[in-house]
């Protein structure tokens, strides 16, 4: 819900070129913090996130990433 609020956010503050930077350097270290510990609860490492480095094979990767199950601390996938 959180990407949601912030693309919704994002294309509506777009207009306003200095708005829209704030905003940005706002939700900056937030979003990383939800896409860690996302990528932390699909049993994948945080290093994982420099994959949206990459022009658009990266962010396909990465979304990838975010949409696997989650893995509890033994192994087994949750269903």
């Amino acid at each position: 819900m959180a990407f949601l609020f912030n693309f919704i956010a994002g294309f509506i503050l777009g207009w306003i070129p200095v708005v829209n930077f704030l905003y940005g350097l706002a939700v900056l270290v937030p979003g990383l913090a939800i896409g860690i510990r996302r990528l932390r609860d699909a049993g994948k490492h945080w290093t994982n996130i420099f994959w949206i480095l990459l022009p658009l094979a990266g962010v396909i990767i990465y979304i990838v990433f975010l949409c696997k199950p989650s893995v509890p601390d033994d192994g087994t996938p949750v269903v």
